[in-house]
């Protein structure tokens, strides 16, 4: 599994800040903080598991926070790396990232809180991944801490069900037209979804085109809250990403906030 992963964002990476620059990432960094701050008043310290190009970091340490961030895409921490270079020196102190498995990473030592953005849950495929994905969040944290994922909810994606879906992104020196084609395997849970990539150099007059392939596995609330409690987490808080609703079938993205009770083995 770790091969296909490093595979999904291989080249989609050299391309994702432009895919994504319309992502509201402060607001989400703000979401984050003030659902962490539900349960835990003093956050000093995050890990974030995936933490993509940065983004959600570089929000978060401008609130004091020590963030530090580990991603399995070379190209996704070379990016969160150039970016921290030209921030402020006082937000260059609090940030760090690392290459490295959310299922194996250790970065010896513990935080205050754990995040996990973007879906990263629904990357592990598999029992044994999400296991592993859960047990690093919880070697990571200090007794008493809080760790926040948000993943597909398999209510909604059985009721909306996926589709094929046409995007355009573009800046003054570039565009990107992307192809998110699904194949759904709904005894595993998973849906497979083909990115076909076309973009465009403008000062270079060229067009390159590749594709990669990135499965993604949709849970019920049940089925994380019971790999939870076998990670020594208890789920405090589960609700719609970005709204807090109580979770529905048009629920696409649902988060969860779990508490460490005890170390996990």
């Amino acid at each position: 599994m770790e091969a296909a992963v490093k595979k999904s964002f291989g080249r989609y990476s050299e391309y994702y800040d432009l895919i994504y620059k319309g992502k509201p990432y402060k607001e989400e960094a703000d979401f984050v903080l003030a659902r962490l701050k539900r349960h835990q008043r003093s956050i000093k310290s995050i890990i974030e598991l995936g933490c993509g190009s940065g983004r959600h970091a570089e929000y978060l340490s401008q609130s004091g926070i020590a963030m530090t961030g580990v991603d399995l895409s070379a190209g996704m921490v070379k990016m969160a790396k150039s970016r921290a270079a030209t921030l402020p020196a006082a937000l260059q102190k609090r940030l760090s990232f690392s290459i490295g498995d959310v299922r194996t990473f250790s970065a010896k030592k513990t935080f205050d809180a754990a995040i996990s953005l973007f879906h990263v849950a629904s990357y592990q495929t598999s029992n044994d991944d999400l296991i592993n994905y859960l047990k690093t969040a919880n070697k990571h944290l200090k007794k008493g801490g809080h760790f926040l994922f948000d993943f597909w909810y398999l209510p909604a994606v059985l009721h909306l069900k996926p589709s094929t879906r046409f995007k355009k992104f573009s800046d003054k020196k570039s565009e990107v037209l992307r192809i998110a084609e699904p194949a759904m395997f709904a005894p595993q849970n998973r849906v497979d979804v083909q990115y076909s990539i076309l973009f465009r150099d403008f000062s270079r007059n060229t067009v390159e085109e590749f594709s990669e392939t990135h499965p993604m596995r949709y849970f019920s609330d049940l089925e994380i809250d019971l790999a939870l409690r076998s990670c020594g987490f208890k789920m405090v808080e589960v609700a719609e990403w970005m709204t807090s609703k109580d979770p529905s079938e048009n629920s696409w993205g649902v988060y969860v906030v779990a508490r460490k009770e005890k170390d996990c083995s």
